[in-house]
């Protein structure tokens, strides 16, 4: 079977214009990207879910085309932006597919509004902080307080361009993953276009508000979970964690996927099969 043609499209939610792509037939699945992950319709996740189901991918406040919220950016915000883009489109019971920071965001929308949704498909993330890498702990909280200053924003920018210096930070979250690959290059375009000031929001929200688990464990929706065996950022055990608190949901490790390569024919096969045999729930 084909990968659909996608049509890109813009719609005003919640008086922010917001950039998608929709493509396919059949059951709605809204992708939701993460923090550095935002998506066309050529990734391997819109080509080939596109084959089974009508899809819908969209750029989050303050990434790709989609300007950035007024106040800051929290996964509350994103949660009420995703509850708005799925009403205003007239999406009805989607499944929802959440990487890395969509992830948390998917976790936040089914917390309050699972009666709205069929199922939800949580990879590489995590419903708390607290098993994080522990460099993590270390570098981010420093990263937050050292970006109020106009030096450290002027580096920022300066690095942001410059690709030899996005090479040795990708060498050092993803060791395993070449950034001449297909995943590096996508890294690449995505850094290059980032807003830093919704990434320090996004970082502080993870590192000193993230706590879903209580709701988490109200969630009786059919619920996936995915880890990456080699994820140097949310680790196996950390996914593992956020399986454990939902009701009845499902886990698989992906053998020697790293935090980007998550996403390969196996893990989307395992995407597939869940959302097909959870169709009529």
């Amino acid at each position: 079977m084909k990968a659909a043609q996608f049509e890109e499209n813009y719609i005003t939610v919640d008086g922010i214009r917001t950039h998608y792509y929709v493509g396919g037939e059949g059951i709605p699945v809204v992708f939701v990207h993460g923090l550095v992950n935002f998506l066309l319709p050529t990734h391997i996740v819109p080509r080939t879910l596109s084959r089974y189901f009508r899809v819908y991918i969209y750029d989050l406040p303050g990434f790709g085309y989609t300007p950035r919220f007024r106040g800051r950016s929290t996964i509350l915000s994103y949660a009420r932006h995703l509850c708005s883009f799925i009403r205003i489109l007239g999406i009805r019971k989607p499944f929802i597919v959440g990487f890395s920071f969509g992830g948390m965001i998917t976790m936040q929308y089914a917390i309050t509004h699972q009666k709205t949704m069929r199922g939800m498909i949580v990879v590489s993330s995590t419903d708390t902080a607290e098993h994080f890498n522990p460099l993590f702990w270390v570098v981010m909280p420093v990263l937050c307080r050292l970006y109020k200053t106009n030096t450290f924003r002027g580096i920022l920018k300066k690095v942001q361009h410059d690709e030899r210096e996005i090479g040795f930070l990708w060498r050092i979250l993803e060791p395993h993953t070449s950034i001449s690959s297909p995943d590096g290059q996508h890294w690449l375009t995505t850094i290059k276009r980032l807003h830093w000031a919704v990434a320090r929001d996004i970082v502080e929200e993870i590192f000193v508000h993230l706590n879903l688990r209580d709701g988490l464990k109200k969630v009786h929706i059919p619920s996936m979970f995915i880890a990456g065996e080699k994820d140097f950022i949310v680790s196996k055990r950390a996914v593992d964690k956020a399986h454990d608190v939902t009701q009845a949901s499902e886990f698989y490790i992906m053998p020697d996927a790293t935090h980007v390569s998550i996403f390969t024919p196996a893990s989307l096969r395992l995407i597939v099969d869940f959302i097909s045999r959870h169709l009529k729930e």
